[in-house]
């Protein structure tokens, strides 16, 4: 399989790689796997007593495919991806005569060296920290990197980015959320093949009281900040007072402005909910695991493949030889809702518990089954070839948005796929 376009942001992807196993030893050092890599702490580095970023101590890595690179790390604590992008980075040497280059310029004397100012929103940065002791000069070279818990973030009061209120249609309850998925390996671009390991989602939640006359021009009142931010684009922008919800996954696109220049952009979906029931396709698709080595060469997995597929063609219908149909559903279900039906209907429950938020596995087959890249992801665009076969490659664009989050709205298309190495994959 080739690769033909690298992913740009991956939230289940991301959370695939979340640590799966920890263990000290008695030396006081830790390991942990994330994926297949293992993360192993590294007590202390020379010349140095602490680094913070961003106030948050930072803590010190190796990661079994990077081989004896130090990395430098901090989830930083209560931050915002504005923070994230100018943070401080400070640096309290135990040898007062070291020397620290690389490619953030540090500034003080003695003890105390600081970086100000620093973008940390997926950035790796080179420090190298050198000492001298009877002429003889040695430097270490270290990968600084940093990133946010996962789960809710914060949404800075000065972010030129932010939508300062919003209200849909007669909305009264519209909550403007942050959620971060963050993968461990900081830095690690050998893991992180795209550059990306920090990805924050944006999402305006909205009940509307009734149901709008057409959902595809739905009023809204909103406020940006003054003077930096603009709307630009999206698929729910009509104008600035009227959004179109009618796509399965509406997006406002609010941009940082210069003049007419676009600085930097963000998109925030919208889900708008109405007291009606909403109507939608959905289904599984196997075209990308049938292909694999794996399926080819595992009984067992080809024959816990076959059980999906045949079962799933049995609760959502059949297009063309596809397990996908149209549905019905309360107004406020999820992707993952949906889901967990079709698991509760074929004895899968314990892999789609209530609450679920991430799908490891479905009858056993899912995270890790076709390498340590693969998982289960889903498509708001899916789109077969003429002979059935799914473009996977090419236009299953998928959205950063987690399953449990995904309200589904009317003309939804969701089918989810397994996913053999999520850098072949488009992202939205």
């Amino acid at each position: 399989m080739k690769m033909t376009k690298k992913i740009t942001a991956l939230l289940l992807a991301l959370v695939m790689a979340l640590s799966l196993s920890t263990m000290a030893f008695a030396d006081g050092t830790t390991t942990t796997t994330t994926g297949k890599v293992t993360r192993t702490t590294v007590n202390s580095i020379d010349a140095v007593s602490s680094v913070t970023i961003g106030g948050t101590t930072a803590y010190y890595e190796k990661d079994s495919n990077t081989g004896d690179q130090i990395y430098i790390r901090a989830m930083v604590a209560g931050g915002s991806e504005y923070s994230l992008k100018s943070t401080n980075v400070v640096i309290n040497l135990s040898n007062a005569g070291a020397t620290i280059n690389g490619d953030l310029a540090f500034t003080g004397a003695g003890n105390v060296r600081t970086a100000t100012n620093v973008n940390l929103l997926n950035k790796v940065y080179t420090v190298i920290i050198s000492t001298s002791e009877g002429g003889v000069t040695t430097s270490k070279t270290y990968k600084l990197a940093a990133g946010l818990p996962s789960g809710a973030v914060s949404i800075d009061g000065n972010d030129p980015l932010r939508i300062v209120s919003i209200v849909v249609g007669d909305a009264t309850d519209n909550a403007i959320t942050a959620t971060n998925a963050q993968n461990p390996l900081m830095g690690n671009t050998v893991s992180n093949k795209d550059g990306k390991w920090t990805f924050v989602n944006y999402k305006v939640n909205s009940a509307m009281q009734t149901a709008p006359i057409s959902r595809s021009a739905v009023g809204v009142a909103l406020s940006l900040p003054e003077g930096t931010t603009g709307l630009v684009s999206g698929s729910c922008l009509i104008n600035a007072t009227t959004l179109n919800l009618g796509s399965s996954a509406p997006v406002l696109k609010v941009a940082q402005m210069s003049g007419t220049t676009i600085l930097d952009s963000r998109d925030y979906y919208v889900f708008a909910t109405d007291p009606n029931t909403v109507s939608f396709c959905y289904g599984i698709d196997f075209t990308e695991a049938m292909a694999s080595e794996e399926y080819e060469e595992n009984a067992n997995i080809a024959a816990a493949v076959n059980k999906l597929n045949s079962e799933a063609k049995t609760f959502f219908g059949t297009k063309d030889g596809h397990a996908y149909g149209q549905r019905t559903a309360a107004v406020g279900t999820t992707v993952m809702d949906v889901m967990r039906e079709f698991a509760l209907a074929n004895g899968y429950g314990s892999e789609v518990p209530a609450g679920c938020t991430y799908m490891a596995t479905l009858n056993g087959i899912g995270e890790f089954t076709f390498g340590d890249m693969s998982g289960w992801m889903y498509t708001t665009m899916p789109e077969w070839n003429a002979d059935g076969t799914a473009d996977y490659l090419n236009k299953w664009f998928t959205p950063p948005v987690g399953a449990a989050d995904y309200t589904l709205t009317n003309g939804a298309n969701i089918c989810w796929f397994i996913c053999c190495d999520y850098t072949h994959h488009p992202w939205n």
